[in-house]
């Protein structure tokens, strides 16, 4: 059994949801960003690492094993899989025992589906609306249609929890 359930969702404009064994939220926000030298938004790792300050006592996350799409370009691209790589070598190095997590994983165990005719953002809007209903008095946290990636990482952290919070091996 872990005390806490982290659920990240990837990339320059990720999420990183923290929730205690009772699933209550301890901290949810965007992934920090800091800027390049050339402009452009990367993850900022000083304040990424102090995140996982918040959580004192066993811990497990859940990282979306996403990958760039062909339609990005080179450097939203090389952007993405700079925060991936940040992300793993960060849980890495505080021995925090994590499990990459296919989108279509976590999706199914809270019924997402893309049904004919919908699009990402609607996929998304679904991941949103589910989470305001689970945590109705965040409802400041997830107030934004931009809110979704947090909602997606809430709702890793609770898959994480539904498959390990009965066991104590990772």
């Amino acid at each position: 059994m872990y005390d806490f359930y982290i659920g990240i969702d990837p990339g320059t404009n990720g999420a990183i949801s923290i929730l205690n064994d009772k699933l209550d939220i301890v901290y949810c926000d965007n992934l920090p960003k800091s800027k390049n030298r050339r402009g452009g938004n990367i993850l900022d790792l000083d304040k990424f690492l102090h995140i996982f300050y918040l959580a004192k006592g066993r811990i497990i996350c859940g990282l979306e094993d996403v990958w760039s799409q062909p339609v990005q370009g080179v450097k939203s691209a090389g952007s993405f899989m700079f925060a991936y790589g940040c992300i793993r070598t960060t849980l890495c190095i505080l021995k925090i025992p994590y499990i990459e997590i296919l989108p279509v994983d976590w999706k199914r165990e809270y019924g997402i589906k893309k049904k004919k005719g919908q699009t990402q953002n609607d996929m998304k809007k679904v991941s949103l609306e589910l989470v305001r209903q689970m945590y109705p008095k965040d409802k400041t946290v997830f107030r934004l249609v931009g809110d979704h990636n947090k909602a997606e990482s809430v709702l890793l952290a609770r898959f994480v929890w539904h498959k390990y919070s009965r066991s104590s091996d990772a």
